[in-house]
């Protein structure tokens, strides 16, 4: 080889797929992802507020469904939604690197003196 003539060598790593990830694995990155919602909204709107995060896996997407009280709501949501909409694009983006798609519902509200949640009217 000349001094004028350049080698490039390229090394490719495998990549795992979201195929070689067990069940089990994908669950718990899911209630993990859960968990981080709960702190996210526990440090918003304070740990006496009354709030509950709970997924729900389809074939390709997981669904989170949060339920908060009605006076934390608008914390929530913030002003103009950009409080939930900046949540839900840290959730896509976690749930992307993993190789399924995340969203969280629009957020329920507990009855009054109840542990059921319902949603909101539209």
């Amino acid at each position: 080889m000349s001094k004028s003539e350049l080698q490039v060598i390229v090394l490719k790593t495998p990549k795992s797929t979201p195929d070689q990830a067990s069940e089990m694995d994908l669950d718990k990155i899911r209630e993990d992802i859960a968990q981080y919602i709960r702190e996210t909204i526990r440090l918003v709107c304070g740990s006496d507020a009354k709030h509950s995060v709970t997924w729900i896996k389809g074939d390709k997407t997981t669904a989170y469904k949060v339920c908060v009280e009605q006076r934390v709501l608008g914390k929530i949501l913030g002003s103009k939604g950009n409080h939930i909409n900046g949540l839900r694009t840290l959730i896509q983006a976690m749930c992307g690197s993993r190789g399924f798609r995340g969203v969280i519902d629009a957020p329920e509200t507990f009855e009054y003196g109840s542990n059921t949640p319902k949603f909101l009217p539209r």
